[in-house]
């Protein structure tokens, strides 16, 4: 999975109606290029996440009908995993749609890069029950639409990101815990 050799993979991903439990993060899709990722209606409880992406180019991944209880509902980071590989996010297009989050933090995307026309989707999710933010969009997101249902709230770090329906807050207030990924690596977070 790891070394100077790790070329993007091409190709389809999709899970449907599948249950998962007590993993760290059931349906990752990394370094990926010119793909298409689905993951839908899918049930996952005691996960660290949800869902997991990162660096993408020329993908589309939508995460949609799920129900997620766990810690984070979705993550999406950079984390470039050698000379071969992608190295952040290029020109993906992320749907994450109608999903139920029972977590303590929602949707987090927080990639350093957001090249090339990357644009993300967060629309009508349910974060009723996320106890601490609902989207964090970090400062290398751009050209991101949360639309919600006035449940929730958003910390948006990022530029010409839109809003609509949910609360904006000033900065992150829970403490971010590192995906497995990340922890091998000894990322930034």
């Amino acid at each position: 999975m790891v070394g100077p050799g790790l070329l993007p993979l091409k190709g389809t991903f999709k899970v449907s109606d599948s249950v998962f439990q007590y993993m760290a993060s059931p349906t990752p899709a990394f370094n990926l290029v010119d793909s298409r990722v689905g993951l839908t209606r899918n049930k996952a409880s005691n996960v660290l996440l949800g869902g997991e992406l990162l660096d993408l180019r020329n993908t589309i991944y939508e995460f949609a009908q799920n129900q997620v209880t766990g810690v984070y509902g979705l993550d999406m980071y950079d984390n470039c995993l050698g000379a071969g590989s992608n190295c952040g996010m290029s020109a993906p297009n992320v749907l994450i749609k109608n999903n139920v989050f029972r977590t303590v933090g929602g949707v987090w995307l927080d990639p350093v890069s957001f090249l090339n026309g990357t644009k993300a989707l967060v629309l009508g999710n349910n974060f009723t029950k996320v106890s601490d933010v609902a989207v964090y969009l970090g400062p290398g997101t751009s050209n991101t639409t949360v639309v919600g249902t006035g449940n929730g709230s958003v910390v948006n770090l990022g530029t010409n990101n839109s809003i609509t329906g949910m609360t904006k807050v000033a900065g992150a207030q829970g403490q971010r815990i590192k995906t497995l990924l990340q922890m091998t690596k000894g990322s930034r977070r």
